[in-house]
């Protein structure tokens, strides 16, 4: 009985060793996107395009872009990281009578795309 014993908490001990000398798995990465599109107070045919990216695991807001487009036009706010860090892109459009926004929100670990939001949204 005693090398029974003996034998499971020999057993139970390299387990626990084996395990916390394992390399924790990665978290994967979360975010919360917001995004507006609204028309710009006292200038007609202009919109204000504006999103808020947060890093959930932080609480942090990483990315608060501002897009000015006109009607029948689209742009673009890009933080451009560089290599490395991580990169945001907010594409906005309005289409030509200023009903309909077309907006694209995504966050780029280099070519590996970690969260995107795509919408058409219609405009008062």
């Amino acid at each position: 009985m005693k090398k029974t014993l003996l034998v499971l908490l020999t057993f139970a001990s390299a387990l626990a060793l084996a395990q916390s000398g394992a390399p924790p798995s990665p978290k994967t990465p979360s975010y919360a996107m917001e995004v507006k599109i609204s028309p710009m107070p006292g200038a007609a045919g202009q919109y204000v395009g504006e999103a808020t990216v947060q890093d959930l695991s932080t609480g942090q807001t990483v990315f608060a872009p501002r897009v000015q487009v006109q009607a029948g036009t689209s742009g673009v706010a890009s933080n451009d990281a560089g290599k490395g860090k991580l990169d945001y892109t907010l594409s906005v459009s309005v289409e030509g009578e200023g009903k309909q926004a077309n907006f694209l929100l995504e966050v780029h670990d280099g070519e590996t795309l970690l969260a995107s939001e795509k919408a058409a949204v219609k405009l008062r």
